[in-house]
């Protein structure tokens, strides 16, 4: 009867703690072997074979799977293995595979590590970094995706330089010496200004004194746009033509954004200065001939103002321009200042002028104030009000004629009872022109200068049943006649104004109509109602007030 012989084994994680010599045992989770080793009864698990030869695999997965080193003396032969950690590889010793259709060796998560040579007839492919201590070399390309890491590369000897070519692939090239000499350098567009600062362009030699090639002037440079807000220094040289220098200074600089040009120290301008913007100086500013400006020109520094000497004319364009400082007073001194011109010119304050001497002018325009120690004359006072007509009518009319203005008289030169209604021919505000008879010239107004406004101030009390009829009152105005042969007058309608009439109360209708009228010039004041309306016998006050300019 055959037995059984069993050894001592166990399962799970478990391995025996102590083996006699000789003792075996196993674990038949794992198929981990022991046995015991000398007198002190020590487990070991290392075993030791001249030839290890498997028909198919290791286990029953299809491959080597060890959690500890894999040690061959000699070849180790497979269709494929697959570790967990490294492979020690010993000079001389190469790993073979017999799998024709794999050809590689899978590493799931240590490196390779080889003390001698690796040779390949196939590629060499990487997901992470290959580091070797000595060459690396091919009798093909090597294929680098990533970036390529040389720390301690060494320092060339000749003019041999690595370029990357168009074909992606890294090659040497030849480049002139002059390149690492740290004597002279190589000229960049960045350094140069500096390293050709004091050149003569036509004296430079370029390239060896085999090929020396001298180089020409250039008659142009490569300008570039900016808009930076910064300061810039401008260009200056130092001769009309020919070869010059270029240089710069630190007192003449540009900004293109603010377009603000900054002149530091004195000069002169041959010519005209023209800014759209403010000309300020820390210092005099000095002028020979005429000081030119369409704007504001303002003192910003310390001072009483401009100083007046040796010029001939201080010339102010415009009808706003000013000379003087705006936050203080402006005194401006000297024997005598001129402004001429081919039309009318104004000197315009918004605040007082304060004259210690005489004033000599054609035209003084004044919006506020005038306070003079002595007389003021003048032919003329531009902006002055004056009241043209200022007195009582009454509307003799019972009731009023409908789209007809009241004007005058024709009865008795009673210049103050208004009984004639001038029909318009059409509803008033929209009839743009009445004819009046030459009787009735009478009935207007010469303008006694020319005049920039014509206000008129009426209150206007009717009879009748009114109350809310329509209150018309209309300017007037005609070429005064010169023995014209024409027995009528055609007046045309300037301005008017609506209100409505309340029966026996005073209602004002006031307005002012802005325009320059000629001296001459004649106007008609005109007061109706646009309604059929029941107002009667209305007595008006009427003053009209005229502005000089």
């Amino acid at each position: 009867m055959a037995q059984t012989i069993k050894i001592k084994n166990g399962s799970e994680e478990s391995s025996p703690a102590s083996l006699v010599q000789g003792e075996f045992a196993v674990n038949v989770s794992s198929g981990s072997l022991w046995y015991g080793s000398g007198s002190s009864n020590v487990t070991k698990s290392s075993f030791h074979f001249s030839e290890l030869t498997c028909s198919s695999v290791l286990d029953s997965n299809g491959a080597y799977v060890g959690s500890g080193n894999a040690k061959v003396a000699g070849t180790l032969s497979s269709s494929y293995a697959t570790f967990g950690t490294a492979i020690t590889i010993n000079s001389n010793r190469i790993i073979k595979s017999s799998d024709a259709g794999a050809g590689y060796y899978t590493f799931q998560d240590g490196g390779v590590e080889v003390n001698g040579n690796i040779r390949t007839s196939g590629n060499i492919t990487a997901t992470g970094s290959v580091t070797a201590s000595g060459t690396i070399s091919g009798s093909s390309d090597l294929a680098i995706h990533g970036g390529i890491y040389a720390a301690n590369i060494g320092t060339g000897v000749d003019n041999s330089v690595v370029i990357l070519d168009s074909d992606g692939k890294l090659k040497t090239d030849e480049v002139q010496s002059a390149i690492f000499n740290t004597d002279d350098g190589i000229i960049t567009v960045g350094t140069a200004n500096e390293q050709l600062a004091g050149t003569n362009l036509s004296e430079l030699t370029v390239g060896t004194s085999t090929a020396a090639v001298t180089a020409t002037t250039a008659q142009t440079v490569q300008a570039v746009a900016t808009t930076d807000n910064a300061d810039f220094f401008v260009t200056v040289v130092d001769g009309a033509s020919a070869g010059q220098t270029v240089e710069t200074s630190a007192n003449l600089k540009y900004n293109p954004s603010t377009k603000g040009l900054t002149v530091g120290g004195s000069g002169s301008f041959g010519g005209n200065v023209s800014a759209t913007g403010v000309v300020s100086a820390s210092g005099d500013i000095t002028n020979k001939g005429d000081i030119v400006t369409d704007g504001f020109v303002n003192v910003v520094a310390g001072g009483q103002g401009y100083k007046l000497g040796s010029v001939k004319a201080l010339w102010v364009n415009g009808t706003k321009d000013q000379v003087g400082r705006e936050s203080t007073a402006t005194k401006i001194t000297g024997s005598q200042i001129e402004l001429g011109g081919t039309g009318d010119v104004h000197v315009t304050a918004s605040g007082n002028m304060l004259l210690t001497g005489s004033v000599s002018s054609s035209g003084l325009e004044v919006t506020g104030n005038v306070t003079a120690s002595q007389t003021v004359t003048a032919a003329n006072y531009v902006g002055t009000k004056h009241l043209l007509y200022s007195g009582v009518v009454y509307i003799n009319a019972s009731p009023f004629t409908q789209n007809a203005v009241y004007m005058g008289n024709n009865f008795s030169n009673q210049d103050s009872n208004w009984n004639t209604a001038q029909a318009a021919g059409g509803t008033l505000g929209s009839t743009s022109t009445i004819s009046i008879a030459e009787d009735n010239f009478r009935w207007g107004m010469i303008l006694p200068f020319d005049v920039s406004a014509v206000e008129l101030q009426v209150s206007c009390r009717p009879g009748g049943a009114c109350t809310g009829d329509n209150f018309f009152l209309g300017l007037y105005g005609a070429n005064r006649p010169n023995n014209d042969g024409s027995a009528n007058l055609d007046i045309t309608l300037l301005a008017h104004q609506d209100a409505s009439f309340v029966q026996g109360k005073f209602v004002t209708n006031d307005f002012t109509h802005t325009a320059n009228l000629s001296k001459g010039y004649m106007i008609f004041i005109g007061i109706g109602s646009e309604d059929s309306t029941a107002a009667k016998n209305a007595p008006a006050l009427i003053n009209c007030i005229i502005t000089q300019r």
